[in-house]
């Protein structure tokens, strides 16, 4: 469990996204992480030169999409994955291997270098969240304004939170739930229980600005350290990371 108000500190660096491959990337220090942050397209690439660094299970499940432009956002999202993991490897994305847990979070099958990450995507935005041999976990969401945030909220959310978002109006309370929802979900996702484990069973509190450690309350079951921060998001997305352990430093890595 991590209470701490303190600021991380976040270096913004944009890369050219007509890239499909990156120059080397060193692997994240012990209390950092990296956050790559892209549109689920590439510009420049055909669908079948996109499809062409995938393996045969991706493309498969690729191919199942009932429509195109989920394919192609699938298809490039895994793409640029594989990219930016091969940056850190210095290999070739498409000799990469994937193996899934039990609640199918992905992870590299004997990677040269102990790198954990996590990917989200949301409408055109996609997130890749890298750290260095421990947990993590990251969530993007476009925000919806035709979701009914306070019955969600009363459904799924913790006492507390629930009276915090019951005490807000308007676009407050539905910008304040996704913050909410975004968090969350990145915690459950570097946890590895994805929504098998209840979103009420642990808080969430926000800080007044981005960029900021937040508290969560887990349950007294040995959950160890977590540190979580929300993502100041170039498209405005509410995003935020969960990482096993202390986090002082995050780099953005933004493709445009």
């Amino acid at each position: 469990m991590k209470q701490d108000s303190k600021h991380v500190l976040v270096t913004i660096t944009t890369l050219d996204a007509s890239r499909s491959d990156f120059a080397p990337v060193v692997a994240p220090g012990e209390r950092e992480i990296h956050v790559w942050e892209f549109r689920s397209e590439m510009p420049g690439f055909t669908q079948e030169e996109i499809v062409e660094i995938l393996s045969p299970d991706e493309r498969a499940r690729a191919a199942r999409f009932h429509f195109r432009r989920d394919a192609q956002r699938f298809s490039a999202t895994r793409a640029r994955t594989r990219a930016i993991l091969g940056a850190y490897l210095q290999a070739d994305p498409r000799e990469l291997r994937f193996k899934y847990s039990a609640r199918e979070k992905p992870s590299l099958v004997d990677p040269a270098v102990d790198i954990r990450f996590n990917v989200s995507h949301s409408g055109d935005e996609a997130m890749v969240a890298v750290a260095a041999g421990r947990e993590i976990g990251v969530d993007i969401e476009q925000p919806r304004s035709n979701v009914e945030c306070e019955p969600l909220a009363e459904r799924f959310f913790s006492p507390g939170e629930k009276k915090f978002i019951r005490a807000l109006a308007g676009q407050q309370k539905l910008s304040t739930f996704f913050r909410l929802w975004t968090c969350k979900e990145s915690f459950l996702k570097a946890h590895g229980t994805g929504l098998s484990r209840p979103l009420s069973s642990f808080d969430v509190t926000l800080g007044e600005r981005l960029g900021q450690l937040l508290s969560i309350r887990a349950n007294a079951r040995g959950e160890g350290l977590w540190s979580l921060v929300e993502i100041e998001s170039s498209s405005g997305y509410p995003a935020a990371a969960t990482v096993e352990g202390a986090l002082d430093e995050m780099r953005l890595y933004r493709l445009a």
